[in-house]
């Protein structure tokens, strides 16, 4: 447990106690379903490879995007001008394609290899995703109006590629020569994964529309870790020969330099609007919202990447 989720937790520990003592609970359940906008993108990258100052280990650009239907639930515990929410969410049916392109120095030398060799990969991708998130928070009333808050929050996307079309040159870096035993064809599939979690601090505001119901504004700052995950696996090749075997993409595309698995941090912020109106039955409210963040993370070791979310969702909730 790091060190933003400790303090989170002592804060939750010192309130609830005090909350069941001096003031009288109330819970708001609730349930949200809709659409958002989602895309990940990640910049080309390029650096001097260590073994070769002459060669540059290099990676592609990607960029994916789709509208996702999700569901969502949350939790309100709260007692007068105290409270605790929690959250989750999750995103379904993603899909989209790009190419990826790949070329490192590879320093060892595989069977049939003499001498120091640059493998280059290129493949079309066809992806499907899905996404899930959540969070913890604690907040409190400034007035009836105005709401600070600050919690803690987790994201997860995991991304599934049939390869297509994938082609691998393997040449000299001597004389460019090209090696017919490792150049060739491949298939197979990647995993990508995009995590990243951090705490964030925010503040609300209610402007109150006569009996209709309410409109809320919020903003968030979040301080986040991302990491990004490539993970090629059942990968076939038919090389120039004509011989099918299998590929170990992970070791030759991170022999050198792992250009493959990025690491970042972001300072993001998050907007939101919501309307918030009454129905016949007594504590049952309905809400209609719209919200979105992008998070830019940068990173000194490897390419910068950047996840976009924009959120429309429809949901009701009840006050016990």
């Amino acid at each position: 447990m790091n060190k933003q989720l400790t303090q989170l937790v002592v804060i939750m520990i010192i309130i609830m106690p005090q909350m069941g003592v001096a003031l009288e609970f109330g819970v708001q359940p609730r349930f949200n379903t809709g659409v958002q906008y989602y895309e990940y993108s990640q910049d080309s990258f390029s650096s001097v490879s260590n073994s070769n100052p002459n060669f540059s280990n290099a990676a592609g650009g990607l960029k994916y995007n789709d509208f996702l239907p999700f569901v969502n639930a949350g939790l309100t515990l709260f007692a007068d001008k105290l409270f605790v929410d929690l959250f989750v969410q999750y995103s379904f049916d993603g899909e989209d394609e790009d190419r990826f392109s790949n070329s490192n120095f590879l320093i060892a030398s595989p069977p049939r290899l003499n001498s120091d060799t640059v493998i280059s990969t290129n493949s079309e991708l066809d992806n499907d995703f899905e996404r899930l998130e959540y969070s913890v928070s604690v907040g409190y009333a400034v007035t009836d109006k105005f709401v600070l808050f600050a919690g803690y929050k987790w994201a997860k996307t995991e991304f599934e590629a049939d390869l297509r079309e994938g082609q691998i040159n393997a040449a000299s870096t001597n004389n460019g020569t090209r090696n017919p035993f490792l150049s060739g064809r491949f298939m197979g599939r990647l995993d990508q994964d995009i995590k990243y979690d951090g705490p964030f601090v925010g503040a609300g505001y209610v402007w109150e529309v006569g009996a209709a119901g309410a409109l809320t504004g919020n903003i968030a700052v979040a301080f986040m870790d991302g990491n990004v995950d490539f993970d090629f696996h059942d990968i076939t090749q038919t090389n120039d020969m004509g011989n099918i075997r299998p590929l170990d993409l992970n070791a030759n595309l991170a022999n050198d330099q792992n250009v493959i698995n990025l690491n970042g941090d972001t300072i993001g912020v998050s907007v939101g609007l919501t309307w918030k109106g009454f129905t016949p039955v007594d504590g049952l409210n309905y809400a209609i919202g719209v919200n979105g963040y992008r998070y830019d993370f940068d990173s000194t070791r490897s390419t910068d990447f950047t996840e976009t979310v924009v959120r429309l969702d429809f949901g009701v909730a009840y006050t016990f």
